[in-house]
């Protein structure tokens, strides 16, 4: 039989072991997840692995106009590109560029809304979310254009949504505005029913050195080629896979840069004057440009340092690519602008948007380093004849 002192002992130790074990509660668990080191890596430059490239030139008739594509997906052979644009809407175009059909119904009805933060296709049930920030719902519809039904969950600061098999997952990381990281929320997803009952949090809050992110956290939860559901947190080393009511682990990059970015003055004198100081101070960050497919696991470094990774599942290779950062480098355009991260991953080939806007730089900025196959868009651009351009290609490390 023990004594009071030894059951005192023994209180004290599972205290301290429960404390303990909160504390380690926070820490993510490495088990099972796949580490990508770029310690190793080799770096090619991009048109060495890219195949098969082409552009495809969206239909430039008046509904179809979308001047900058913040997300897409294609589901049977139907492009659906996605713009923030005006309160938000939706182009669908077939794979050769030609515009079919256009989702757009502001207002305050049941079907409408206000402004999107986010767009969501579910490749599987075929489906596509809205998400409105300002009325707080989230609004379904197939993938022809025709309402379902909306949602309202009661997030105080609703960005981003995406839904399978009857769940809907909220990610709740960063503000609407102001780009501050969101000290409220200690998970960063949240799990509801088709009610809107909150069932479970998810991925506690980690803060890491950056105090304020200057971009929104657009696009961090996708639907692979095959219908698996990843998320991938703006600045986070981890990219997690979200299987019914569980987000774990899927993988963990080593890379760390600098973990520095522009203040709000410096961010503002490049908005301003168009001051190209991006190429200077690593500043790096993990973007949430993030796609799984059969052969390689790719994502994007945002800022100066910026590149591209690489991983072959095949072999364990890891290949970096550089570039073009922001405002596309001190220097101007290089070859490198052919390249712009792909959104998607569909039948073996990489779909990118290509953001036209480019072509409003000055001529000085531009004219000795615009690749030649881009000239003729930009004088058709310039002359008000161009709608948006999609690259695609295959990848071959």
């Amino acid at each position: 039989m023990l004594d009071m002192n030894n059951k005192k002992i023994i209180s004290v130790f599972s205290l301290c072991m429960l404390f303990i074990s909160c504390k380690e509660r926070t820490q993510v668990c490495d088990v099972d997840v796949l580490h990508i080191s770029t310690e190793k890596s080799c770096m090619k430059e991009s048109k060495d692995i890219v195949k098969d490239w082409n552009i495809i030139e969206l239909e430039n008739v008046p509904e179809a106009v979308i001047p900058e594509i913040r997300d897409m997906a294609i589901v049977d052979n139907k492009i659906y590109c996605f713009s923030s644009s005006l309160g938000g809407y939706v182009v669908v175009f077939d794979m050769d560029g030609k515009f079919l059909f256009k989702i757009d119904h502001r207002g305050k009805a049941q079907n409408e809304w206000i402004e999107l933060s986010s767009f969501f296709v579910n490749r599987k049930e075929k489906f596509m979310l809205l998400t409105d920030c300002r009325s707080k719902k989230i609004l379904k519809y197939d993938l022809e254009g025709r309402y379902i039904k909306s949602y309202v969950i009661g997030e105080n600061a609703l960005m981003e949504v995406a839904m399978n098999d009857g769940l809907l997952y909220s990610v709740t990381s960063l503000l609407p505005s102001g780009g501050h990281i969101d000290g409220s929320n200690d998970f960063k997803v949240h799990i509801y029913n088709e009610k809107g009952e909150l069932l479970k949090k998810e991925i506690e809050t980690q803060y890491n050195d950056l105090g304020v992110v200057q971009v929104r956290n657009w696009n961090e939860i996708t639907m692979s080629y095959d219908g698996s559901m990843y998320y991938a947190p703006l600045l986070s080393e981890y990219v997690y896979e979200i299987k019914k009511d569980t987000v774990r682990p899927y993988l963990k990059y080593n890379y760390k840069g600098k973990y520095q970015l522009m203040s709000a003055d410096e961010m503002q004198k490049v908005r301003d004057d168009g001051e190209l100081i991006w190429g200077t101070g690593g500043k790096t960050f993990y973007t949430s440009e993030f796609i799984d497919s059969p052969d390689y696991i790719y994502r994007r470094m945002g800022y100066t340092e910026a590149f591209d990774v690489f991983y072959d599942k095949e072999d364990g290779q890891t290949v970096i690519t550089q570039f073009d950062a922001p405002y596309l480098s001190e220097d101007g355009i290089s070859r490198q602008i052919l390249y712009p991260a792909p959104l998607i991953y569909e039948d073996g080939r990489y779909y990118a948007p290509f953001l036209t806007t480019v072509f409003d730089l000055p001529d000085s900025f531009i004219k000795d380093d615009m690749p030649d196959i881009l000239k003729p868009y930009m004088d058709r651009y310039r002359n008000g004849e161009l709608n948006a351009l999609i690259f695609t290609y295959k990848i071959a490390l």
